[in-house]
């Protein structure tokens, strides 16, 4: 019975979610709680969707019941926030790798989604690896859609709506160049998976935006990369770096990781050998 109520529930939050992100009309159940309500109303502004939202006619909320057992899970997806805090949380806490779930949408695989898969899966507590950088923001309208489920403010929004169950991010108060110090410290960025164009045989393009962003952290560490940057790689994400340091617009939606680069310490202009890994 709890099973059914819960998969009824996480089906509805997951097609409004998605309704919202492409768009389309939401009718809420007539009897949807006033909390309830409020949530997918901030959600939609957050977003920027041009969604309209509104109750409907007919009654058919589902409350969510309290989880069978207080059981937590961490989603591991390769990344430096995941590999850090698949390090450090305990062993009883289940591990799933996000390269296992399916690729229902365009919105699939970020936060929202899977904070409802886990309460579909019946774990009450749900780590994420929300760093401090993109937690603290609420310049949604700057960093894009993608920034408003790494929030502070979203993370409270939805422990508020789908109470019992809590999303839990036991990064926000580090950054992520601290969590990649850390990773690079304890010997386990061997195993990182942090490319736009990831593949099993080739780990890291040297072409994208993230490449770029792990090749610069490795410099500003004075370490040597573990792959090839190319050099229009290179070059294009440096002049946004240097625009965002001196206006403070990043046109990429990037904003929080150009942040965290000007303010690590690191200098592109002093790093006379980071050529010498350029292809």
């Amino acid at each position: 019975m709890i099973a059914d109520l819960v998969k009824a529930r996480t089906s509805f939050d997951h097609d409004t979610r998605l309704a919202l992100w492409r768009g389309e009309k939401v009718v809420l159940p007539s009897d949807t709680p006033s909390k309830a309500f409020g949530y997918w109303t901030w959600y939609r502004s957050a977003i920027g969707s041009a969604s309209e939202l509104g109750l409907g006619a007919r009654r058919g909320w589902k409350a969510l019941p309290a989880p069978e057992k207080d059981l937590s899970i961490v989603f591991i997806s390769g990344g430096v926030e995941s590999t850090y805090l698949d390090a450090i949380l305990p062993l009883t806490i289940r591990r799933m790798s996000i390269d296992n779930l399916p690729k229902l949408s365009e919105a699939t695989t970020h936060e929202g989604y899977l904070a409802i898969l886990a309460v579909l899966l019946g774990y009450r507590v749900c780590h994420l690896g929300i760093e401090g950088s993109k937690f603290g923001t609420e310049d949604y309208e700057k960093d894009g859609r993608l920034t408003v489920e790494f929030s502070k403010r979203w993370v409270c929004e939805w422990n508020g709506y789908a109470s019992p169950y809590q999303v839990v991010s036991m990064v926000h108060d580090m950054t992520r160049f601290q969590l990649f110090n850390w990773v690079v410290e304890h010997r386990l960025d061997a195993g990182l998976k942090s490319c736009f164009g990831y593949t099993d045989e080739k780990k890291w393009c040297g072409e994208c935006f993230k490449c770029w962003n792990i090749f610069t952290f490795y410099r500003a560490l004075g370490r040597d990369p573990r792959f090839r940057l190319s050099t229009k790689a290179w070059l294009r994400y440096n002049t946004e770096l240097r625009a965002y340091i001196e206006t403070g617009v990043d046109k990429f939606g990037t904003l929080s990781d150009y942040k965290e680069l000007a303010q690590c310490g690191y200098s592109l202009d002093q790093d006379k050998e980071a050529t010498k890994w350029l292809s």
